[in-house]
């Protein structure tokens, strides 16, 4: 049976589509280890030398192939060395450290007797030690100062406490309100203590203003008075 001529260009025409139809090569490479590269070289060369044939001009050539490959696992095999003797010189400088903070605090506890038997301090700076000073009773803290209500980026319903750090305080109390104005009465008890001035993120009502103040406790149950106030709209 004979096609019509128009039948037999379609024909051809699909079978040259087939036969240019461009197959595209992923090598997979960007996310492999140094060790993964090695593995994939030596397949590689492997597949060029079974189908020689078919692959007479890769380059490079297998050989060449193999001594990279060989060259990388070398040095794998020397890192890995090296990271085996540096841990075990950090701990042998742990262990030395130990040892010698020891003897150091002995002359320390030495150094002591000594001074106190003979009433000559000035053994202790000459030793590279120091006295340690007389401790003074805290009678009152200052108030905390430069607060301020910090949005947290990529969170709602959340401000970050920023103030300036009173010295001797060991922790802060906050208390905070909403509304347009600030109350009129603040109580005196805090809402929530927090150890420090910095990092502390407080969970709030999202959208209302809220009014905040804060207040420093420290040591022989001292506080401060309570800070200015800070104000924003909660994101």
């Amino acid at each position: 049976m004979h096609l019509p001529q128009k039948y037999l260009a379609i024909f051809f025409t699909f079978k040259i589509c087939l036969i240019m139809f461009k197959i595209i090569v992923v090598s997979d490479l960007s996310n492999l280890t140094a060790s993964d590269l090695t593995l994939k070289a030596d397949t590689a060369a492997t597949g060029i030398e079974k189908h020689a044939d078919q692959l007479p001009n890769a380059d490079p050539e297998p050989g060449a192939l193999r001594i990279m490959s060989q060259g990388l696992k070398d040095k794998l095999a020397l890192a890995s060395n090296l990271e085996s003797q540096l841990a075990e010189v950090k701990r042998q400088i742990e262990l030395n450290a130990n040892e010698l903070s020891l003897s150091l605090k002995g002359i320390g506890n030495y150094l002591e007797t000594v001074v106190n038997k003979t009433q000559n301090p000035s053994l202790v700076s000459a030793l590279g030690y120091r006295v340690r000073e007389t401790g003074s009773t805290i009678n009152e803290l200052e108030v905390p100062t430069d607060l301020a209500l910090i949005e947290v980026k990529n969170t709602s319903g959340m401000l970050r406490l920023r103030l300036k750090a009173v010295d001797k305080a060991r922790n802060y109390g906050v208390i905070w309100f909403y509304g347009e104005t600030p109350p009129t009465v603040w109580p005196d008890e805090a809402m929530k203590v927090v150890a420090n001035s910095r990092g502390n993120k407080l969970k709030f009502n999202r959208g209302e203003r809220v009014w905040v103040r804060i207040k420093a406790y420290g040591p022989n149950n001292t506080e401060s008075d309570w800070s200015d106030v800070a104000t924003r709209i909660v994101p």
